[in-house]
């Protein structure tokens, strides 16, 4: 959680060298794609919430003009292993803060609507449950895969669609086509 805090110093007055910056970059991508503990709000402890607070680190990075595009696609890639973990369901939260990075990365004006649609229909495939979501109700496994891939599919709609932001319009045909290959 700090660290979104140092990443964000460094997006709003620059004070990384490219080094530090990747170094950065390469641990948070490392950190996100090795995230397994998937508690929220722990009783007498507080939030652990490790992908929402990755999320939060990845929206300064995304934010920060000193990244690139090959460094956005590696974060974009990195928050789509955690938008729907195998045998989990997100309860906290945590849908909506990995869709807020995705979501402002349109605004770096990088990415085609083409790829865009690419990668949120790629996205929204039946991943581990192999060839077709056909028996997707039959195990945790497709249940959770849905809900969460449902709950992301739908704050990115609903921001899209509420925004009057035109950097954004690109993401939205991407969307749609993902929710509707959504069973």
């Amino acid at each position: 959680l700090v660290l979104a805090d140092v990443a964000r110093t460094d997006r709003i007055s620059p004070w990384m060298s490219e080094a530090q910056r990747a170094q950065l970059i390469n641990a948070a991508v490392a950190y996100m794609t090795s995230i397994t503990d998937y508690r929220g709000f722990t009783p007498g402890e507080g939030y652990r919430h490790a992908p929402a607070h990755t999320a939060d680190l990845m929206l300064q990075l995304v934010l920060n003009q000193a990244v690139t595009k090959p460094d956005l696609i590696r974060i974009r890639d990195a928050i789509a292993t955690q938008i729907a973990p195998d045998g989990h369901f997100y309860i906290n939260g945590e849908s909506e803060r990995l869709a807020t990075p995705i979501l402002y990365m349109a605004q770096r004006n990088l990415f085609s609507e083409a790829e865009w649609t690419a990668w949120f229909t790629s996205l929204a495939g039946p991943g581990p449950l192999g060839a077709s979501w056909d028996n997707w109700f039959k195990s945790e496994t497709g249940l959770s895969r849905r809900h969460n891939l449902m709950a992301f599919l739908t704050i990115m709609q609903t921001n899209l669609s509420l925004t009057q932001n035109p950097a954004f319009a690109v993401q939205r045909p991407g969307v749609e086509a993902a929710l509707r290959a959504m069973p």
